[in-house]
């Protein structure tokens, strides 16, 4: 049987999808407090477009030339001046009063760069590849880098800086375990990281992913099977909530389980996404996290109360419909879809 994993898929653009799909990736609020959505259209293989779309007027703006850019991975800036996007494993930077976006470039040999993270507008965080393993690294608009962590036989992946917290997702290359991690954010290496990192949870050789912190004492996670076939029909994923009591212990629970349709996510599927899994990991908003699910006729999106843990269905899809990367904004919920 074989093995897959979805560590980057979202940024191999050689098995691009041809369906259509438009979806939100983030929202803000300017100054004068009017709201904009974000969003991206995927209209074949080759082209995905970025658009900004005004809440209160309808109107839309196209944000990038689709003949020039390949715009994934999309973050707001810290200030909303602006947003980066990863560009054939480019990072760039698109400021609203700017025509052309700024390159960075980066000084040192990274690769296979997952999401950034922006600290403030002129530094950000993010996993790459160094050598053989991935390591968590600073970046600066200007590209010099600043290494955080980067161990020899181990992938550091899916950080979340909180705080002077960092949490990550550790994987030891030689055994296949899954670890989740916390310890101190560096700016520098140092030798003294393994007597500061805690590790929280042992997750076995069975693949977690997206971790996701709500707090700096909470959060959540994604795990699926390392025996799963990319021809099956649906690929079952279970989401586990992470929290520190008060008696500063942590503990983890199975919070729900949902399924995906292979062919959204799986790379050598022609209507998968090109973001892959990235517009499907489940979203936290205000007390409740967000998430799609197959059903009998298509995809549905629910949510459910990290206080109550209940599970309420939100939408109701007609065949063959599909809804996803929901966005919470001014009391409203606009998602994705599938468009043909």
């Amino acid at each position: 049987m074989k093995k897959v994993y979805f560590w980057f898929l979202f940024f191999s653009l050689s098995f691009c999808a041809r369906g259509q799909y438009s979806y939100p990736v983030t929202f803000f609020q300017d100054k004068e407090n009017r709201s904009f959505i974000l969003y991206l259209h995927q209209k074949s293989r080759d082209l995905i477009e970025l658009f900004s779309y005004t809440v209160a007027t309808g109107t839309r703006q196209k944000l990038l030339s689709s003949s020039l850019f390949f715009p994934v991975g999309i973050q707001l800036l810290p200030s909303k001046k602006g947003f980066s996007f990863i560009d054939n494993g480019r990072v760039r930077i698109k400021y609203f009063n700017k025509r052309s976006p700024k390159t960075v470039d980066i000084q040192e040999s990274l690769y296979n760069i997952e999401l950034i993270y922006w600290i403030d507008d002129f530094h950000f965080y993010m996993s790459a590849k160094k050598g053989f393993n991935y390591g968590i690294f600073e970046v600066d608009v200007e590209g010099n880098v600043q290494t955080i962590v980067h161990e020899k036989g181990i992938d550091c992946l899916y950080p979340q800086k909180v705080g002077d917290q960092l949490f990550y997702i550790e994987r030891s290359r030689r055994l296949g375990e899954f670890k989740v991690v916390k310890t101190l954010y560096h700016d520098y290496p140092t030798k003294l990281f393994e007597d500061k990192a805690e590790r929280l949870f042992f997750c076995d050789i069975n693949p977690i992913l997206f971790l996701q912190m709500v707090t700096m004492s909470e959060g959540y996670f994604l795990q699926y099977s390392n025996q799963l076939d990319p021809e099956d029909r649906t690929i079952s994923f279970s989401c586990f909530y992470i929290k520190k009591s008060d008696k500063g212990c942590w503990g983890q629970q199975l919070l729900f389980a949902f399924s995906l349709p292979s062919r959204f996510i799986i790379s050598t599927y022609p209507e998968s996404l090109c973001e892959s899994l990235l517009p499907f990991v489940p979203r936290y908003y205000n007390g409740f996290i967000y998430f799609s699910d197959d059903t009998p006729n298509g995809l549905d999106i629910f949510r459910i109360s990290l206080k109550t843990k209940d599970v309420e269905r939100v939408t109701y899809c007609e065949k063959k419909q599909a809804f996803f990367a929901p966005i919470e904004l001014d009391n409203r919920l606009f998602w994705g879809e599938l468009l043909n």
